[in-house]
């Protein structure tokens, strides 16, 4: 059954605030961030501070002209102000306006940084829930720290993902799933993972659901196809960090540093136990999911986001290593989470032991000691697992008569 979402003509002062609270930091921030005045309070809550600010951006910015010049930055670091190949899809190479002088890099910092604090906004704009507050600590957290203080290009594309789920679940005009199929599209070519996020075009049938899925997917399959050998070098060329980061390969590969005389840690055998675990987890999830959720608030806005970016985390988590700004992505599951964790029901019990363990994510990292990188990369595991299983549980019917016949 579908919902029609209801426009509440009060003004939406939850997404205010969150929006008013974040874009205060954005504009506060960028003058003493370019100082380095504030090095000494994010290094003391764990955010990873470089010699210069805004150095995932600088990459762009100074790939750009190093190419146009006739440079390779996929194959040479020489670019770089601390030596890194170029690892984002070549479409950021053919944006020339980029290229900017360092003066400059400010107004990139305020751009993606607003752009985020608009996508925070959105977040939450329907939410009337009394404990939206619980969601300050994640939004100020060490990983969306990070995220700033490197100028990360994730900030726009959770904007771009943020903005698609909120069209896809506005059917008050027509092509609205077009439009934000076209958003997800954007976000796809500029950062790739974003693809599952066309998850949430997953709903009501098949045929309505492939109706936009099916040429979507076809655009992405060539435009994958047509930089494949453009992706194995972006693989290359990402650094792994044990440290500031999460995802099925971090945990094998601090324990192979830490045990490199041990047998256990030659060859793949530690990999290979990471990836038996995910099979295990996502049988157990499957079990665990038979038994859906209440599907009537399944067209939601919330519950949206929440398929959305537990989808995109799943992914980036089965891709192997992402730092931990990407866990920005959480942030979407945050308003049905919370939503779940006020009312009575069977989900409450996940929200109860989800939520602690994705804010231990957020604050905890390698920084504090080897003891809270294994626990930091346990409690990941955990909320993999709890992710599949509601996944599983939010299964739109047809899928469900499908996968549990």
């Amino acid at each position: 059954m579908k919902i029609e979402l209801s426009r509440s003509p009060s003004l939406p002062w939850i997404a205010i605030s969150v929006y008013a609270i974040f874009q205060l930091i954005i504009l506060m921030t960028w003058a003493p961030l370019e100082k380095g005045e504030l090095n000494v309070f994010l290094t003391s809550i764990g955010v990873v501070t470089l010699p210069k600010p805004y150095a995932d951006f600088r990459t762009i910015s100074e790939g750009i002209p190093y190419y146009e010049q006739g440079g390779d930055p996929y194959g040479s670091s020489d670019y770089d102000f601390i030596a890194r190949k170029f690892n984002y899809p070549p479409i950021w190479l053919k944006l020339s306006f980029l290229g900017v002088e360092e003066s400059e890099l400010r107004y990139i910092y305020i751009t993606f940084g607003s752009l985020f604090s608009i996508g925070l906004g959105l977040l939450f704009l329907r939410e009337k829930n009394p404990l939206w507050f619980l969601t300050i600590p994640f939004i100020l957290s060490p990983p969306i720290l990070l995220g700033l203080e490197r100028c990360n290009n994730d900030l726009l594309v959770f904007f771009l993902v943020v903005l698609a789920v909120w069209f896809v679940r506005d059917q008050s005009k027509k092509n609205m799933d077009w439009i934000g199929g076209l958003l997800i599209l954007v976000a796809t070519v500029l950062k790739v993972f974003p693809v599952f996020a066309f998850w949430v075009f997953i709903r009501n049938s098949w045929k309505r659901s492939m109706i936009v899925l099916l040429p979507f997917a076809c655009v992405c399959l060539g435009y994958y196809l047509s930089i494949k050998s453009i992706l194995d070098l972006i693989r290359e060329n990402t650094p792994v960090s044990a440290f500031l980061s999460f995802g099925i390969k971090v945990l094998p590969y601090y324990l192979s540093l830490k045990f490199s005389d041990s047998l256990l840690a030659q060859g793949p055998w530690l990999l290979a136990v990471a990836f038996f675990s995910v099979v295990l987890i996502f049988l157990v999830g499957y079990r665990l999911g038979k038994e859906g959720e209440d599907l009537e608030n399944f067209e939601s806005y919330d519950t949206a986001l929440f398929r959305v970016g537990s989808g995109i985390h799943l992914a980036a988590f089965l891709l192997g290593s992402n730092y931990d700004y990407r866990l920005m992505f959480l942030l979407l599951t945050l308003p049905w989470a919370c939503r779940k964790l006020s009312e009575v029901g069977p989900i409450r019990k996940w929200m109860i032991f989800y939520l602690p363990l994705v804010l231990f994510v957020f604050w905890m990292n390698g920084q504090y000691g080897e003891t809270v990188l294994v626990l930091n990369e346990l409690a990941n595991w955990s909320i993999f697992f709890v992710l599949v299983a509601l996944q599983f549980k939010l299964l739109p019917q047809f899928v469900r008569d499908t996968v549990y016949r």
